[in-house]
């Protein structure tokens, strides 16, 4: 939607659509016991991977372009065939939706006819799902994008299940998972939009769920995690599905949690007990379109900026402008690109 030239010294910024968001990773002074150092400057991508590019119309399985709420067909074979567009805009990390089997029907429990075309809605945590291509396409992608200096982020999901998934069907996981009456109203216990909610607590579920991801980790040459839905799972949870990869691993794996609201203080209790090592900063982007807008004072804004760098010593935070999760920078503007190019040169300088 907005760009700027591509030249020796800069980074290009290209926004397609609400799909793709560009991140920047601000730190805090020193760093933790993991890959932090490695990731302070990191220009990181995000692609919803059915919304990208289709590189294997052998694979489009329901799609729909015209359907909102359908599979478009993007796999990972069409984006390992863009790591050049990718490399030119000067990203130098690269974050993936979930790629498990994920419901293969559309529901209507979120109040309109949806597909699990973003991944977040799994009905197999040890499978690919075949949408996105196969293992060896998974293998390719990281090998030509660590070929190209782009790290790779794999989104994960631990807290809950996708609708009807059949973790709910098979009476041998089917005591996992609340939903229903037996949902609660606290974060942990609640069952956001309706999903079935794992009982994370439980030490049978919570070695499979960390079993299973431990499986992408070690099987492919990922270079960390992006974790879902971080405050409705329990800290001892997180904190020995942190050991585990570390454990196991042997090697840097970063972990940046997606903690809804996310601030350098909301997000302190998991850098407390060293659970991640970045967070989403969820007030940057108000913060700024209302700047530009000019809707703030200029001393408030400057104050804002000034607190959100007091982040735990060894920590992040990951500033962005857009997501898949609420309305982008661009739209929120109504198109004004000025502003929005202002809203970007502060991204990456602020």
């Amino acid at each position: 939607m907005g760009n700027t030239a591509n030249r020796p010294g800069r980074i290009a910024f290209l926004f397609r659509g609400l799909r793709v968001i560009l991140l920047g990773l601000m730190a805090g002074l020193g760093f933790g016991q993991t890959s932090s150092q490695d990731w302070a400057d990191e220009v990181l991508y995000f692609v919803i991977v059915d919304r990208f590019a289709d590189g294997d119309l052998s694979n489009n399985i329901k799609v729909d372009l015209d359907g909102k709420g359908a599979f478009h067909g993007g796999d990972l074979r069409g984006l390992t065939q863009k790591l050049p567009y990718l490399s030119e805009l000067g990203i130098t990390a690269l974050w993936i939706t979930p790629l498990v089997k994920n419901i293969d029907d559309y529901t209507d429990a979120i109040g309109f006819p949806d597909w699990a075309y973003h991944g977040y809605w799994a009905d197999d945590f040890t499978r690919l799902d075949p949408r996105f291509g196969t293992e060896s396409d998974l293998r390719e992608l990281i090998e030509k994008a660590h070929q190209r200096g782009i790290k790779v982020l794999l989104d994960v999901v631990y807290n809950h299940a996708g609708y009807g998934s059949h973790y709910i069907q098979d009476p041998a996981t089917k005591a996992w998972l609340r939903y229903g009456s037996a949902c609660g109203e606290d974060d942990l216990t609640s069952c956001i939009a309706g999903l079935p909610d794992f009982r994370t607590e439980d030490a049978q579920v919570r070695d499979y769920l960390i079993n299973a991801q431990l499986h992408w980790a070690k099987s492919f040459d990922l270079d960390g995690f992006r974790l879902d839905t971080v405050k409705h799972v329990d800290h001892p949870f997180w904190s020995e599905n942190r050991k585990r990869l570390r454990e196991e691993l042997q090697r840097p794996f970063f972990l940046v949690g997606e903690v809804w609201g996310g601030s350098y203080q909301v997000c302190d209790p998991w850098f407390e007990r060293d659970e991640m090592d970045a967070g989403f900063d969820f007030t940057f982007a108000g913060n700024v379109i209302s700047f530009v807008q000019g809707r703030g004072r200029t001393i408030a804004f400057s104050r804002y900026l000034q607190k959100r760098h007091q982040i735990r010593a060894g920590y992040q935070m990951a500033h962005y402008l857009s997501s898949h999760d609420v309305p982008g920078a661009f739209y929120q503007l109504k198109g004004d690109k000025k502003r929005f190019q202002m809203c970007v040169a502060l991204q990456l300088s602020t």
